[in-house]
Order: structure tokens, then sequence, then C-alpha cells
């Protein structure tokens, strides 16, 4: 999904794929290749296709974070449940073997039901049909990734075809559909360059 999503950039900023993939992987930590990514697709795509591609997004970055906690939390088994996998943030994952251990060597008790309840709302349960669902969801968001690089595609045949991809989607449509309704864009000089649709 990073990669697509540099591939967009690179199209966006008009520049060659290796030096738009320099800066892209240059910048650190995703925030901020976001910003840059944002700000290319305001530069060059039209409003109508900024919102476009702000709903695609949207459902990219949700799909973007389920991979970061597949690929950066803590993963667990139980004998509780066998067939599933157990995904922890890591942090909450910490605070919880720093209490078992403070358990041992004088831990104030009366903190522990903090601890349980943060350590509870930061684990999930996964089972197979689970991760066979955002597998989907994944490759979904990396195909709509793809589409998006097309919003700025030459000749106009493309545009048209990534255009009707992404308004394909349902969840694209009503994110899409509400941001036209209630933001327009903001150009440098302050004029809106396009005008909020009527609900």
């Amino acid at each position: 999904m990073e990669g697509a999503l540099a591939l967009v950039f690179a199209r966006y900023a008009g520049m060659s794929v290796e030096s738009a993939l320099n800066i892209y992987n240059t910048v650190e930590g995703f925030r901020a290749q976001r910003q840059m990514l944002d700000g290319a697709a305001k530069w060059r795509l039209p409003a109508d296709d900024f919102h476009l591609y702000s709903a695609t997004m949207k459902f990219v970055m949700q799909q973007y974070s389920v991979r970061n906690e597949m690929a950066h939390w803590v993963w667990a088994r139980t004998e509780d449940l066998p067939d599933a996998l157990v995904i922890m943030e890591p942090v909450a994952q910490r605070r919880h073997h720093s209490m078992v251990f403070g358990a041992q060597t004088g831990f104030d008790i009366a903190k522990a039901p903090k601890y349980v309840e943060e350590l509870d709302k930061n684990t999930f349960v996964y089972r197979k049909p689970d991760l066979n669902r955002h597998a989907d969801q994944m490759f979904r968001a990396e195909i709509l990734a793809d589409r998006l690089q097309w919003l700025a595609a030459a000749p106009p045949v493309y545009e048209e075809q990534g255009r009707n991809h992404l308004l394909s989607e349902p969840y694209i449509v009503e994110h899409y559909d509400k941001m036209r309704r209630g933001n327009p864009i903001i150009l440098p000089n302050g004029a809106p360059d396009s005008k909020p649709q009527p609900s």
C-alpha cells in the first residue's frame, strides 16, 4: 500500500517516478508523507477530483491502520481461543507486564483495574474469517490507491475510467457526496475553487 501511495505522489507531483519516490521515502513518518501527498493532490487536481481523492483516502487510511496493527502490534496465542490470533497494542502490553512484575515487588494493586481495562480496550482477537476479510479490504485499498493515479492521467479516457472505478464504491460515494456538499476547496489566493453543492 505504501508503494501505491508513493506512485500516486509521483503522478500528482509531475515528477519522474524515481525522483518522486526518493523524495517520498526520504520523509520520515506516514503523517508527514500523507501531508505531502495531500498537498500534491490539492495542487494537481480540480476541486471535485480532490473531494474524490479525499473520500478514497478515508477508506485507504482505515485499511492502512489495520495493516499497521498487524505489522507492529504484539502477536499472541491463547489456549482459550486455539483458532485465533490475538494482537495487543505495544504500550498497553508493556504496562501489563510492568503491572505483573510490580505485583511481585510491591505494586499498588489499586491501580490494577485501570491497567487491565486499558489492556482490554487495546487487545483484539482475529479469527481466520476476520483475517481473510481484512486481507481482502487491504487488497481493495491498494487497487483504489492505484486508481487515484488515474485522476491525473493522460489521455482523459484514463481519468474517466479511474473516476468511474472509484465512484463504483458505495463507501467512497457516501463520503465524496458529503465533501462536495460542505467543503469547497480554498485556493492559495483565498478564492473558493468550487461552490458547495446544494443538499
